[in-house]
């Protein structure tokens, strides 16, 4: 098969919250942005990943590879461990947290919904 594109480490943008303590690898590639995004996802002890509500039907996925995760969305929060996969509605208000001592790490992908 023909390879396409392939991105150095250092290539790779990267989205860094507000507090600069969760960094988003952006993995997927410009033309699925609209509907489909990934990302490798790192958050250290005490992050916050805040997120307005995404359009209407959005659907986030997360993988935890290393540590715990706090999700909070709307009303709901859950704990996600290492192995553990959480998917959840993503066109509310929603929050990714870091309550451990440790890096937390995951993969995260993201549908995207219709527009409000």
């Amino acid at each position: 098969p023909r390879v396409f594109d392939v991105l150095a480490e250092k290539a790779t943008p990267v989205i860094k919250s507000e507090d600069e303590k969760c960094s988003l690898r952006i993995l997927g590639p410009i033309h699925t942005v609209n509907w489909l995004q990934w990302y490798h996802c790192t958050v250290e002890p005490g992050g916050r990943l805040f997120s307005e509500a995404h359009d209407i039907g959005t659907l986030e996925n997360i993988t935890v590879l290393d540590g715990c995760l706090r999700i909070e969305t709307g009303e709901d929060e859950n704990l996600v461990y290492a192995g553990e996969t959480i998917r959840y509605p993503a066109d509310k208000d929603h929050v990714i947290i870091n309550d451990s001592d440790m890096v937390a790490t995951a993969i995260m992908v993201v549908v995207l919904g219709r527009p409000m």
